[in-house]
């Protein structure tokens, strides 16, 4: 009799991953794509992106560069001139703003894929593509800002590297190093440490070979000739970074914004890395022999330079006035992501066992968790137009101006009122004040020189007072200069209303009745 015929298993996810890769790829980026600009459309902008926004709304491209130089903004230019572009080819809103920033992202992904790929098999690749996506950059670089394409040609750039160590279409790599580095550096200043971990990966491989490989450091030089050209906004952006700005503490960095830098950016995606070890640790019960090391040894000093991030820009700002803060460390995501991958790798050997259940875990707790609560705010979300629905409610029934504490949460306000609310809520400006009662006029420089491209309301502090003894000031969140202000010059602050109960993502609001007496009015 013949034998019956035994069913083959249905192959793994991890195998279908590694026969198939390319439609896997695609994929994931016709979901990311779609479920970013989807998420795009319902999350609100935030005062930066609201600055991107006014530069992109000028009417010629060529008036954006004063404006940086000036101080209006501390970034390179590229951001803006892609917003520009946009804004006035395809329209304006919240996701044309952010298309830059989510490609950013998804070319970071794909890199990251590439890297891991050359040096493990696809499915690991694939580990390393998902990874990102539990992360807080995830959020953060997307938005209408230059952190996206920051990490995006920082990725590709290392890449390039590898490739051309490898010495893969080296022409090509070549010329994706100098352009990857010079995008990075044309998003962000920060950059340049990306381009030195590249340095450094160099040079330990100049030390294996015991010799120069001068190809690659021409290219990482032309990749950082772009700096060149923006000496001038590198001018200014130094001094306004260094003096009284925001993220600038008047006294060295506390190591909470060390430990903020890494748990307030790979925080999600360190408690799935350690279950992958876990499990990676537990196959070796079979006793087997764990894989040999893939990654050069050049790779391990650029990843880790990289993973270092916010521990050299910590130590600078510890010796020096060095602007720290967790978005402009970003690039760490790349060298983390990249390590943490090989070393499971290194660790599951041979054991297909750990492989399948490694992928199926980071697809079933990074990825489907990502794409399910995109699909929720797109479902339950509302518009970024109904803001102020969901915001402290302005008190429009006194028929008084209402001055905003704070310039962030007013222009938010500004830009989703309607006409008839923006004429009655005010900014008001005094640099001298906030940097004495709040430490930073960071905001106030940038509103201020953000009225050359729309009236926003900012009106002088000093000319605001002598026309108005009596208005309302509103007061959400945090702390800053203006009561502090208001209360020396002997105002009385009367409190209206108080409001906690606005959600666990907004803070309590607080309305207050100011009046300015006599003696103070004579003193104007």
């Amino acid at each position: 009799m013949r034998a019956p015929k035994v069913a083959a298993p249905a192959p793994s996810l991890a195998d279908r991953l590694t026969r198939s890769p390319a439609r896997y790829l695609a994929i994931f980026t016709l979901i990311y794509i779609l479920a970013e600009c989807c998420q795009a459309s319902r999350r609100r902008f935030i005062f930066d992106e609201l600055m991107t926004s006014a530069l992109a709304n000028l009417p010629d491209i060529r008036q954006i560069w004063p404006l940086i130089a000036r101080g209006m903004e501390l970034n390179p230019p590229l951001t803006f001139w892609l917003a520009w572009i946009l804004r006035h080819a395809i329209g304006e809103g919240e996701v044309v703003s952010r298309l830059p920033a989510v490609a950013g992202f998804w070319l970071m992904c794909l890199c990251l894929y590439a890297f891991v790929r050359r040096r493990s098999t696809p499915a690991y690749g694939f580990i390393a593509l998902l990874l990102p996506l539990f992360t807080f950059t995830a959020w953060h670089s997307t938005l209408s800002r230059g952190y996206g394409l920051m990490l995006g040609a920082s990725a590709l750039a290392l890449l390039a590297w590898q490739l051309a160590a490898d010495g893969v279409r080296r022409g090509w790599a070549l010329a994706s190093i100098a352009t990857g580095v010079a995008i990075a550096i044309s998003s962000h200043y920060y950059s340049v440490y990306v381009a030195l971990a590249i340095g450094l990966g160099e040079i330990a491989r100049a030390w294996e070979r015991r010799r120069l490989d001068p190809a690659i450091f021409a290219a990482l030089a032309l990749g950082l000739s772009p700096l060149a050209a923006y000496r001038q906004l590198l001018g200014g952006a130094a001094h306004h970074a260094t003096t009284n700005f925001w993220a600038s503490p008047a006294d060295s960095p506390t190591a909470d914004f060390l430990y903020e830098s890494y748990a307030g950016l790979l925080g999600p995606v360190m408690i799935i890395v350690l279950a992958l070890l876990v499990i990676a640790l537990w196959r070796r019960s079979d006793q087997a022999a764990w894989a040999p090391q893939a990654l050069t040894r050049p790779e391990i000093v650029a990843c880790a330079a990289l993973a270092a991030m916010p521990l050299i820009v910590f130590c600078g700002a510890m010796l020096g006035p060095v602007p720290f803060y967790t978005r402009y460390v970003q690039p760490v995501v790349i060298g983390f992501t990249i390590l943490a991958t090989m070393f499971l790798h290194r660790i599951a050997g041979n054991s297909r066992r750990v492989t399948e259940i490694s992928v199926a875990l980071v697809v079933w707790c990074c990825f489907t968790p990502w794409t399910g609560w995109q699909a929720c705010k797109l479902i339950a979300g509302k518009r970024p137009a109904a803001y102020l629905e969901f915001s402290p409610k302005l008190p429009l029934a006194q028929n008084l101006p209402i001055v905003f504490d704070g310039e962030s949460i007013y222009l938010e306000y500004f830009h989703y009122s309607p006409p008839e609310i923006r004429r009655r809520i005010h900014a008001l400006l005094n640099p001298q004040a906030a940097v004495r009662y709040w430490g930073s006029d960071t905001t106030q420089r940038s509103l201020l020189l953000a009225q050359a491209t729309q009236d926003f309301h900012a009106a002088d502090y000093h000319r605001f007072l002598a026309a108005n003894s009596e208005f309302l000031l509103m007061r959400v969140g945090g702390e800053s200069w203006l009561p502090q202000a208001l209360l020396a010059e002997g105002a009385r602050l009367q409190l209206l209303s108080l409001d906690k109960n606005l959600g666990y993502f907004e803070q309590a609001a607080t309305v207050y009745r100011v009046t300015l007496p006599p003696a103070a009015l004579a003193k104007r």
